[in-house]
């Protein structure tokens, strides 16, 4: 496990595309044998050996949440709820408009995780647990809420606070995110390893990765990429420095307000995307939620890792299917659902 103590070229892993190791891709069956290795049971539901995935930004449409809301009362009610603390409706704000409708990048972060929040609610009324919750960047934080480790109305409260923080201080810098697909890891390890600047955020899969870091360096790496004939190379729109030691003021400020929370240890393992751990205990969880916003996230290994332990299938809690989507690119066989798919499969009600 990295320590937040460590110097940024360890702690970051600027020219390594993960710590874990890379199993062979394989057949993912959906089976209770073994559950018992990320810290659950299968004698509730029969989708209990599951892994429930949560997305970060990027995944926000009109639409969200249309599948359950203003149809599943335990996921209007945490909606009203958010609703009322935030002084805007969340409802409106996934429901209303067209296209790609721009909204604050703080607002887009709360409704992403009242969301996917209110999805893992509406899972669970029919019966369903996850056998370990694991969120990409962002969604880690609904994934350490829907583990019970953190209750959802501090999980709200937190995520603003340290949103605003951010917003804060990268408005006075010049930070940029940018996606390369389609170039081997080892050449964008190279090419990030040129610039000092520049990290890679996130390893999506074996021939996606996102870079992050001050904006000159990152477009210099990605006109390279392009040079280098990636299938794309391009700068996120209102992208931020995220998994970068640019953040570190932020995450110390998170892992302050961390220590005066009562958390709890939660009810399934939340799965750490800095090396793949499950982790079972509060410290480490918060440890976790914290470093979330320095350390990069080793997307793609981490799903694998999962493969590699256990026999297990996944259900991307949404919204949307960014991650359902990105699955085949790390392993063609993974067998996962969307929450969409499966309130389809079961009726309504």
């Amino acid at each position: 496990m990295l320590s937040v103590d460590d110097p940024p070229s360890d702690r970051y892993h600027r020219g390594v595309p993960g710590q874990l190791d890379h199993p062979t891709p394989r057949h993912s069956e959906t089976s209770c044998e073994n559950v018992s290795q990320v810290g659950s049971s299968c004698a509730t539901t029969r989708q209990a050996d599951a892994i429930w995935l949560f997305p970060g930004l990027g995944c926000r449409y009109v639409g969200m949440g249309s599948e359950f809301l203003g149809q599943e009362p335990v996921a209007d009610q945490l909606v009203q709820q958010a609703s009322d603390f935030l002084g805007y409706s969340v409802a409106s704000v996934c429901l209303e408009g067209s296209g790609r409708k721009v909204v604050p990048p703080r607002q887009e972060s709360e409704v992403i995780y009242v969301i996917s929040c209110a999805a893992a609610a509406v899972l669970k009324s029919r019966g369903m647990r996850p056998a370990a919750l694991l969120g990409h960047s962002l969604g880690a934080w609904a994934a350490v809420a829907t583990s019970g480790a953190l209750d959802f109305a501090s999980g709200l409260q937190l995520l603003g606070q340290t949103e605003q923080r951010i917003h804060d201080w990268v408005d006075s810098h010049d930070h940029a995110m940018g996606v390369i697909l389609g170039l081997e890891a080892s050449r964008v390890t190279e090419l990030v390893a040129a610039e000092p600047d520049v990290w890679v955020a996130n390893w999506n899969s074996p021939r996606q990765q996102v870079i992050s870091g001050v904006a000159p360096a990152v477009e210099r790496v990605l006109s390279q990429a392009q040079a280098s004939q990636a299938k794309q190379a391009r700068v996120l729109v209102r992208s931020r420095a995220m998994h970068t030691p640019f953040l570190d003021p932020v995450a110390r400020a998170l892992r302050e307000d961390l220590t005066r929370l009562p958390l709890r240890d939660p009810q399934a393992p939340v799965i750490d995307t800095r090396n793949g751990r499950a982790l079972r205990h509060r410290a480490e969880v918060a440890e976790f939620l914290a470093d979330c916003l320095t350390a990069p996230v080793h997307w793609g290994e981490t799903i694998l890792s999962q493969l590699q332990q256990v026999k297990t299938s996944f259900i991307d809690v949404g919204p949307g299917t960014v991650l359902a989507g990105m699955l085949p690119f790390i392993d063609p066989q993974a067998a996962v659902k969307t929450t969409a798919q499966i309130l389809e499969e079961r009726g309504a009600g």
